[in-house]
């Protein structure tokens, strides 16, 4: 009775370490799979653009950007969730294509999409997209009346 207990232990002892060597090799790889376009970290704002015009360095100096496998928060320099929205990318193309999905945040305008381009180099993103409604960017500048908005980013030190 000893001897089948004790093996039966070491049986699932060796399945648990099977199991949590799959697990681990099934977590890289979606991690690497979803971080295919370098998007995956956290980033300061450096800089934006409204409607053709550049946005004051204060209302956008502290604000934050955290984007994840299927995910971008913008965070303000008061620490509140101002924007939070699902993304796609269409990563077929240079620039890439995005489109975002506002999930939350203050504006109340679940369910609204906001279409654009989105371009990793280095430690930098930036970001041009219209909100509903609004004439979708083919390059990264912002015009009147196109309800467009641009953003660079700087991934945060050591992300």
């Amino acid at each position: 009775m000893r001897l089948a207990t004790t093996i039966g232990m070491g049986a699932l002892l060796l399945a648990g370490a099977v199991h949590a060597q799959e697990t681990t090799t099934k977590t890289e790889k979606t991690t690497s799979q979803t971080d295919a376009t370098g998007l995956v970290g956290n980033y300061e704002l450096i800089s934006g653009e409204d409607a053709g015009k550049t946005v004051p360095e204060d209302h956008i100096k502290g604000s934050t950007v955290r984007i994840t496998a299927d995910t971008i928060v913008v965070v303000d320099k008061a620490d509140k969730e101002v924007y939070v929205a699902s993304y796609k990318i269409d990563s077929k193309t240079k620039p890439y294509k995005i489109t975002m999905t506002e999930t939350g945040g203050p504006r109340g305008r679940k369910g609204e999409k906001a279409m654009g381009l989105i371009e990793p180099d280095g430690d930098t993103v930036r970001l041009v997209y219209a909100y509903e409604g609004g004439i979708v960017p083919t390059e990264f500048k912002t015009r009147a009346g196109g309800k467009q908005l641009m953003f660079t980013m700087k991934r945060k030190p050591g992300e």
